[in-house]
């Protein structure tokens, strides 16, 4: 017999040619193999949506069309063909390097599909297939058999679509920010407009929040349209909790704008913790950045053990663990009833965790704080009283720094470096 709990995950069995998978009754093995092609296939829809997030994070900040021209070479300009961009498969083909010319293809476009790939696979297995064991809500669990599409919860495949989404936006957020870029205007447009719709249209999608109004977390009002079984209700709930977690979350980045460093960083952690906020709601949000204040505290250190290669900055490190929030919703809960509970027991947490986070950080890599604007004079400057005059009674130290400074060879435009 299989062991205790082994139900859930017995589908991957199959594949693995273990005895005990269909020795319940011959139709397990069709329903393993139908639960494992769910997975495999969001999978790849999830690493297609890496891809593109590979296209969004590159192109946004630099403000080109996301659709024209086709992905190319950039050094040789060939366009790339169909098959050498899927994802993962395509990088692994070429070997990490561009079929025309041999330029090498950073291994860092498969490592994002990659990991949009997976995030999917584990959201369609959590939540579609074993009930929603990751979160603090119970979805109804699709059984998938020989007619598998009607047994599946649509329902909770709308959920796990947007909470896919809203990682996925915290994770461009996240990448974004690592190429010193500060957020685009479009990105943070959609980042903020499309929870605060798709909770207008469903408040169910509010995971936290649902027992806040009351309720299963689609049990709607009476009224609105319907679509099959569901009703979808317009109401103003779910885009007030869009709105309040995005106000709280982002407040927290805003009190610690003396902490940072540039003003890129200050704009991004505002926004970044705004985007949370209004994915995951108050107190899903908060604590997803109080996880991303543990691991700025943690980074240096392991920077320091040579485990990274390369200093993080805190705001991308804020928004890489937001998007974990989903996987681990059941571990935070859902909202407190009270408002005040909400944004001091998440809020406090975050704001404390993410500015010794910061501190640690300057602390560990002083060499990166700016140099002060307009340095103290200095005493040993003093003009000496005994120095040349001119006819009005200026020194001709004075004179010489009053003028304009002498114009010096500079780069040829285009040459510098992007700056955020």
């Amino acid at each position: 017999m299989p062991p205790s709990g082994f139900a859930d995950w017995a589908f991957i069995l199959p594949l693995a040619g273990l005895p005990w998978a269909g020795a319940a009754a011959s139709n397990e093995w069709l329903t393993g193999l139908l639960r494992a092609f769910i997975v495999l296939w969001s999978f790849a829809l999830g690493a297609s949506v890496g891809s593109f997030l590979n296209v969004v994070v590159y192109r946004l900040p630099a403000g080109l069309n996301l659709s024209r021209p086709k992905s190319r070479c950039p050094r040789c300009e060939t366009p790339i063909r169909a098959t050498d961009n899927l994802p993962v498969i395509g990088w692994l083909r070429l070997r990490g390097r561009c079929r025309a010319c041999g330029l090498p293809i950073a291994a860092r476009y498969p490592l994002v599909e990659a990991v949009c790939g997976t995030a999917l696979a584990l959201l369609a297995l959590q939540i579609v297939l074993m009930g929603g064991v990751n979160l603090p809500v119970e979805i109804g669990r699709s059984s998938p058999s020989a007619l598998f599409l009607r047994a599946l919860e649509p329902a909770a495949i709308a959920v796990c679509g947007v909470l896919f989404i809203g990682s996925a936006t915290l994770f461009g957020a996240g990448l974004i920010a690592l190429d010193g870029h500060r957020l685009p205007w479009r990105f943070v447009a959609f980042a903020l407009l499309f929870p605060a719709i798709a909770a207008g249209l469903w408040p169910g999608v509010r995971i936290g929040a649902a027992e806040v109004w009351g309720g299963g977390p689609w049990q709607l009002a009476e009224g609105g349209f319907a679509l099959g079984p569901y009703r979808f209700a317009p109401n103003l709930a779910g885009p007030l909790d869009v709105l309040r977690g995005a106000a709280l979350c982002a407040l927290i980045g805003g009190l610690l704008f003396p902490l940072l460093r540039t003003g890129t960083e200050r704009t991004n952690l505002l926004l970044i913790g705004g985007i949370a906020g209004a994915w995951w709601g108050m107190w899903a949000g908060g604590w997803g950045l109080a996880l991303g204040g543990a691991v700025t505290v943690a980074a240096p250190m392991l920077y320091a053990a040579g485990l990274l290669r390369s200093r993080v900055a805190p705001p991308t490190l804020a928004a890489m663990a937001s998007a974990l929030v989903p996987l681990g919703w059941i571990l935070i809960g859902t909202d407190p009833p009270s408002l005040l509970v909400r944004a001091w027991g998440s809020g406090a947490p975050a704001l404390f965790l993410l500015g010794v986070g910061v501190l640690i950080d300057r602390a560990f890599f002083p060499h990166l704080d700016p140099a002060p604007s307009n340095p103290a004079p200095n005493p040993d400057d003093a003009i000496p009283d005994d120095a040349p005059r001119d006819d009005q009674g200026n020194s001709g130290s004075r004179q010489s720094a009053a003028a304009p400074p002498k114009q010096t060879a500079t780069s040829e435009p285009g040459s510098e470096l992007r700056s955020g």
